[in-house]
């Protein structure tokens, strides 16, 4: 197994950076691209590089640690999955507090943004406090392990403006392609709210691609 972490990074928040350098993984950074075109550029180096198994995207306000990368590969390690994930707050409002950014298998985000309903996972579900890997219907890009056959087969897409975890989500299902994700990979999401962005440089910005091999 040898994995791609790809970081479409749009912002310079330092608390993320801080902790994604400590991470021993080779990492592909996206600077201050749109997120589709960052997406974009991710997947087409990822299928260039065939010494990759899987690719691993992580949006630039998602707090990892070595713990949930090395819980994350050992799932894997364990078990064959074509997608698995962590999980973690879905924004920093209070009112949000203890809802996860995953819904169960009967509340499938649908296609369409005007009919889109999420219906979060709280911390009071049983998969939660049992704590070990179970299928969801969507998961927000909480550090998923994507399968390279799964990344050749699905290609990030969004809605014609944003969404590429509830399309790619989406899309797996059409595909009949199950999504795992492991409670315990719990994860902090600095996210404000929609539409509240610091340090954001996409346009103001000149966006360019650097690649970081993992120190042996």
């Amino acid at each position: 197994m040898n994995p791609l972490l790809g970081i479409p990074s749009p912002r310079d928040i330092p608390e993320f950076k801080e902790h994604i350098d400590k991470l021993r993984v080779d990492k592909l950074w996206l600077k201050y691209y749109r997120e589709l075109d960052a997406y974009t550029h991710m997947r087409d180096y990822f299928l260039k590089h065939k010494e990759y198994t899987h690719l691993i995207p992580v949006p630039d306000d998602l707090i990892v640690k070595q713990y949930d990368l090395t819980r994350l590969l050992t799932a894997i390690r364990r078990r064959d999955y074509p997608v698995i994930s962590g999980m973690c707050n879905v924004d920093s409002l209070p009112e949000t507090k203890g809802m996860y950014n995953i819904t169960d298998l009967k509340h499938l985000p649908t296609e369409d943004p005007v009919m889109r309903r999420y219906v979060w996972i709280t911390s009071r579900s049983k998969n939660i406090r049992k704590g070990q890997p179970f299928r969801v219907s969507y998961m927000g890009f909480g550090l998923p392990a994507i399968r390279r056959d799964i990344v050749e087969k699905i290609p990030f897409r969004n809605d014609g403006y944003c969404c590429l975890d509830t399309m790619f989500c989406w899309d797996c299902h059409q595909a009949k392609i199950p999504i795992y994700v492991d409670p315990k990979i719990n994860m902090f999401h600095m996210k404000i709210s929609d539409g509240n962005y610091q340090n954001y440089g996409v346009d103001t910005k000149k966006p360019f691609t650097y690649f970081e091999k993992v120190k042996t």
